[in-house]
């Protein structure tokens, strides 16, 4: 596999993630003005920002794609549908792993820091970016596995080229985490939506109601 396209399928797809796990946290507060509407709620800024994001690094990431493919003079993915199927997945995990969070980052901002500094520092070093997993010895490469990004981005790479090897990676495990950190994110935000909208617009609504008085 071309160097520079490995490395694009590495960090492309771990920012994308990070990105909209952490615009989760922050974005309720930043659109707060938003939510005056009825028809406006938190939820509907949050998928918002997650689709944009995933268009623009999308984007980006097909850029790569086209730049290395002139440069080999041959499309460098074999399995097309399946790298956007895997892309479109790790979007969808970062908004489950941002919505999660969002409620508990929202109450204790402290949290929401230490949030954001594992999934820079910790999730950075353990997602494969840097390394394939092939050359992780056998008895480290359990402690990397467990990070279901790792599972995504060497999927993505298999779908360059299906003979890449990454032993132990599985697709299973990788759509359990995006499916579970998704539907935990809906049902805790589903049960605090109300808090989270008060919260935001408490202080906004007791100034209209003294210019009223």
């Amino acid at each position: 596999m071309n160097l520079v396209l490995w490395l694009a399928m590495g960090f492309v797809p771990f920012f994308m993630f990070a990105d909209i796990a952490i615009k989760a946290l922050s974005g309720v507060e930043k659109n707060s003005t938003l939510y005056f509407y009825s028809r406006v709620r938190p939820l509907d800024s949050l998928m918002g920002n997650a689709l944009l994001l995933a268009q623009i690094f999308g984007l980006l990431l097909l850029l790569f794609v086209f730049l290395t493919g002139l440069w080999d003079w041959r499309f460098p993915i074999v399995d097309l549908g399946q790298a956007i199927f895997i892309f479109f997945g790790i979007a969808l995990l970062g908004f489950g792993v941002g919505l999660t969070t969002l409620i508990v980052g929202h109450r204790l901002p402290i949290l929401a820091w230490i949030v954001q500094l594992f999934l820079r520092r910790i999730l950075l070093w353990t997602s494969c970016i840097f390394f394939p997993i092939s050359i992780i010895p056998d008895a480290l490469r359990p402690w990397i596995l467990w990070n279901p990004m790792a599972h995504g981005v060497e999927l993505l790479r298999m779908a360059a080229n299906p003979a890449y090897p990454a032993p132990g990676v599985s697709a299973l495990y990788f759509w359990s985490w995006v499916f579970l950190s998704v539907g935990i994110g809906l049902f805790v935000y589903g049960n605090n939506e109300e808090l989270l909208v008060a919260a935001e617009g408490g202080g906004s609504d007791e100034e209209g109601d003294s210019i009223d008085i």
